[in-house]
């Protein structure tokens, strides 16, 4: 098999950064920590006969085999893992249904957020002494104005 370079369609190829993209910051990574009760001295804690009540995937490490005094008890806290996991990847695809998938989402929501800004700068024109047929002669000009320009490109 030839070797791929870079530049070539395959492996060892980059995605090229946009001009003038920003980078986002990056999250702030989660310390994740031992559960408090893994390896405790007292009797009928440790090992777990099911998992902590506390316990977060989210902040805590991977509870292990180990950590469970049967198989069966380990089996039982891994179905219960993939069953809410399960029970999400339903929600993500019950608002898919719903609400598009997620560019349909972003530009519902910008949408949203132009029209609020339409109304808060028309209620600031009417403050101001505009009368609604002003405003709208002016809503009319400035599509006229944004329509040439966007034939003009």
């Amino acid at each position: 098999m030839a070797k791929t370079t870079v530049g070539q369609k395959g492996k060892g190829r980059t995605p090229k950064a946009k001009a003038g993209a920003a980078k986002k910051p990056a999250k702030a990574k989660v310390e994740k920590k031992a559960h408090p009760l893994i390896g405790s001295k007292k009797e009928g804690v440790y090992p777990f006969k099911e998992a902590p009540q506390d316990y977060d995937p989210k902040k805590h490490l991977p509870l292990k085999r180990k950590d469970f005094d049967t198989l069966a008890s380990y089996k039982y806290f891994q179905a219960a893992q993939l069953r809410a996991k399960a029970d999400k990847l339903e929600e993500d695809a019950k608002n898919a249904l719903t609400k598009g998938d997620k560019k349909a989402q972003r530009a519902k929501k910008k949408l949203k957020n132009l029209v609020a800004q339409r109304l808060e700068f028309q209620k600031t024109l009417r403050e101001a002494g505009l009368t609604d047929e002003d405003i709208s002669a002016l809503e009319e000009e400035g599509l006229e104005e944004a329509e040439a320009d966007a034939d003009g490109e």
